[in-house]
C-alpha cells in the first residue's frame, strides 16, 4: 500500500522529537536524583510533574510514529491526535507554572504550539484518508 512521503516525514519527526525529549527527561532525572543542581526558583514538585509529562509524551510520540508508518487509524491518527492534545495540555501547564511563579514570558515557549498544531491538521485533514487500517 502506498504511504505518502509526508506521513513518513511526520513519523521521523516524531522519533526525533521523542529522542530530544528523552534526553531532556534524562536531565530531569539527574536533577531529581541530586546529581545536578536544581535550577534556581524551580520547585521539586514541578520537576516531578514535568518528568511525568515528558515520559508520557515520549511514549505517545513513539507509538504514534509507528502508527504513521503502518498507516493505522487508532495507533496513528487517534494516538497522534491524542499526543498533540497532550502536548498542548503540557504547554498550558508549563505556561501557567511559569507565569504563576512570576517568571517572565518567553516567546520561544510558543514554539511548543507549532508541532502539535501542525500534527492535528495533518492527521485529521491531509492524511485522514491514509490512516484507515
Amino acid at each position: 500500500m502506498y504511504r505518502p512521503g509526508g506521513l513518513t516525514a511526520l513519523a521521523v519527526i516524531n522519533f526525533v522529537i521523542a529522542g530530544v525529549l528523552g534526553l531532556g527527561l534524562l536531565g530531569l532525572v539527574m536533577i531529581l536524583a541530586g546529581s545536578v543542581d536544581r535550577p534556581k526558583g524551580v520547585s521539586e514538585g514541578y520537576l516531578y510533574v514535568r518528568a511525568a509529562f515528558v515520559a508520557g509524551d515520549v511514549g505517545l510520540l513513539v507509538i504514534a510514529g509507528i502508527g504513521y508508518l503502518r498507516m493505522k487509524r487508532v495507533m496513528g491518527r487517534w494516538l497522534g491526535s491524542a499526543e498533540a492534545v497532550y502536548s498542548l495540555l503540557f504547554f498550558a501547564y508549563v505556561l501557567s507554572y511559569t507565569l504563576g511563579e512570576g517568571h517572565p514570558f518567553q516567546f520561544s515557549t510558543l514554539q511548543q504550539l507549532i508541532y502539535p498544531g501542525i500534527t492535528l491538521v495533518l492527521l485529521n485533514v491531509v492524511f485522514r484518508e491514509n490512516l484507515v487500517n
